[in-house]
């Protein structure tokens, strides 16, 4: 929760990109809320007029329909007035949050591997989206009418201080009494925001997992623990946000109730002739009239002043969130790297995720251009992380990596990534049609080449007996395809990239044993003069490698061909007879 002052900056920064994007709504809003002033000032003088002559017996009829017109003619301002700074400051503050909001998603999807996975996604996504409310909120029916609010309580304030000073500080003294109270009611209904957040944060990265992990849930038969776990966690929703709508609520009878002994002291002193000799009837009536208008406005801007520090805190974490700058970045040199030869050295690297013990120790390695190379070891070796460090999903914690001898630290992240295709276990499918799924990272492929990378993925076939073929939508996840369709998916994706250097990390590990030497046979003629490194635990599909890696525990224990490494007679070999 960020104290005042920080606060009040990220306010003001939010409203400097207001004002860059919509200058002439806030100067709608500020003639709007001048209006509503003006008009309501007007009319509590009409009032002490009306009834100055009204008790005087000197108004006439011609004058009190003109009184009344005016009164006609007053409101009009007001609601004019009203209606442009409600609608100008609710639009400028909706683009400015949906600006901020489009920061947010963009440094979520830039955001390092290590930052996303150390966090729960559906968690994220529910807190940018409360958040993100939260703001919107505050700053249109919000702020735009605590603007709107202060300036006109501040104008009646004057005019009545002007009318009588003296009955007006022995008025406002019984008002001041309010200051302490609303602002610890504010400091409880921060904390029971920070609660409310953390529950529904909770609560949606649960249901995310529940729903992704659904199978397993009903093949454990644990629907009824996680419903019972799902409403407690519902229930704890529920308690936070009807804590948060108590101290909302307490707001209303503590300002009723300022409000009531200032009118009382109001009617006591104005009554008693306090005020010299005594204010006229006029008078009197115009500040009690002022006066409750006056509290009606203290009565908002206490719920509005218990809403902003909910506010304070998603404005805070929505700015955290955009400031958040990736680790793994373009140095300020890098150069685009030309399509390569293929050739990759790793040189003395070392690496390991977050505090956690080395999964690379001391790796070195050369891989000649075109070569296929297998990547073989115990789960845990290190296998897969080696993969993830050549598109630079993270970083060596020391030494370096080379594509061509140019570090690759050294050239910008899209052309290197251009120039690199990773097909994994995890395929990748979304929520979208088949020929966009191949398409993804090549949107203008036309029809024929997503056809012929279907054909080579052994996918043709399937597609063809759809009634909408290619336009077919698969479902969140690609849930209406099977888990071989969903991987012939992606490495139909993979061939319509045609990248010079080819990751495959069990990529045909959904496949049964006919359709994986299928697509096994098309992949060894796809990657003839691209280089490709194959992890896998079927050996059998790195038996003809150029070259096979063994890794153990994160070091580099054993390479050669086939043959060389079971005459070692080492893990490989070990390995090799454990599958036969």
């Amino acid at each position: 929760m960020p104290d005042t002052r920080a606060a009040m900056r990220l306010w003001g920064r939010l409203f400097a990109d207001i004002w860059q994007q919509s200058r002439g709504r806030l100067l709608v809003w500020v003639l709007g809320t001048g209006l509503v002033t003006a008009g309501t000032l007007a009319q509590t003088e009409l009032l002490k007029r009306v009834v100055d002559r009204a008790f005087a017996a000197s108004v006439s009829g011609g004058e009190l329909a003109l009184l009344a017109g005016a009164a006609v003619l007053f409101a009009a301002l007001r609601g004019v007035g009203g209606y442009g700074q409600m609608i100008s400051l609710s639009v400028a503050g909706t683009r400015a949050v949906s600006t901020l909001q489009k920061q947010v998603v963009a440094r979520l999807i830039g955001a390092d591997l290590a930052y996303l996975q150390a966090r729960v996604s559906t968690g994220i996504v529910a807190q940018v989206q409360r958040d993100t409310l939260l703001v919107q909120n505050m700053l249109g029916p919000g702020l735009g009418a605590v603007g709107r609010d202060l300036v006109t309580m501040l104008a009646l304030v004057g005019w009545m201080f002007w009318v009588d000073w003296r009955l007006s500080l022995m008025t406002f003294l019984a008002l001041a009494l309010g200051a302490l109270p609303i602002r610890q009611l504010g400091r409880r209904a921060a904390a029971h925001s920070a609660t409310l957040n953390a529950e529904i944060v909770r609560m949606a990265a649960r249901l995310g997992q529940l729903l992704q992990g659904i199978r397993q849930v009903k093949t454990y038969r644990m629907e009824g623990p996680e419903v019972a776990r799902a409403w407690a966690a519902m229930d704890r929703t529920t308690n936070a946000y009807a804590g948060e709508i108590h101290v909302h609520a307490l707001s209303t009878p503590l300002m009723e109730l300022i409000g009531g002994i200032g009118l009382a002291a109001l009617i006591l002193l104005g009554g008693a002739g306090l005020s010299g000799a005594g204010p006229g009837a006029g008078t009197l009536v115009a500040f009690t009239s002022g006066f409750v208008a006056i509290s009606l406005v203290l009565r908002r801007l206490a719920a509005a002043m218990v809403a902003r520090r909910n506010a304070d805190a998603a404005l805070a974490r929505l700015f955290d969130l955009a400031d958040t700058a990736p680790v793994i970045a373009e140095a300020a040199d890098a150069v685009d790297l030309p399509r390569p030869q293929g050739a990759i050295c790793f040189e003395r690297v070392d690496f390991g995720y977050g505090d956690g013990p080395a999964t690379l120790t001391g790796l070195s390695l050369d891989i000649p251009p075109g070569a296929k190379v297998g990547l073989v070891g115990r789960s845990g070796a290190g296998k897969s992380t080696l993969l993830n460090l050549i598109p630079r999903f993270h970083d060596p914690d020391a030494g370096r990596i080379l594509i061509d001898g140019q570090d690759i630290r050294g050239v910008t992240l899209s052309s290197l990534r251009q120039h690199v295709t990773l097909v994994s276990q995890e395929s990748g499918v979304f929520d979208d049609t088949i020929h966009a799924n191949i398409a993804y990272g090549c949107p203008g492929a036309s029809r024929d080449a997503v056809r012929m990378a279907a054909h080579a993925a052994l996918l043709d076939e399937f597609i063809a007996s759809l009634p909408d073929g290619y336009d077919t939508a698969v479902g969140e996840g690609g849930a209406r395809l099977s888990g071989g369709q969903r991987q012939r998916l992606a490495l139909a994706r993979a061939i319509l990239k045609d990248a010079p250097i080819l990751l495959l990390d069990e990529a045909t590990a959904s496949l049964d044993s006919l359709t994986e030497r299928a697509v096994q046979g098309f992949l060894d003629g796809f990657a003839q003069g691209r280089t490709t490194l194959v992890v896998a635990h079927r050996l059998h599909s790195v038996k003809d490698a150029d070259l096979i890696l063994v890794l153990d525990q994160g070091r580099l224990v054993e390479q050669g061909t086939h043959d060389a490494l079971l005459a070692k007679q080492g893990i490989y070999a070990t390995l090799w007879q454990g599958q036969q």
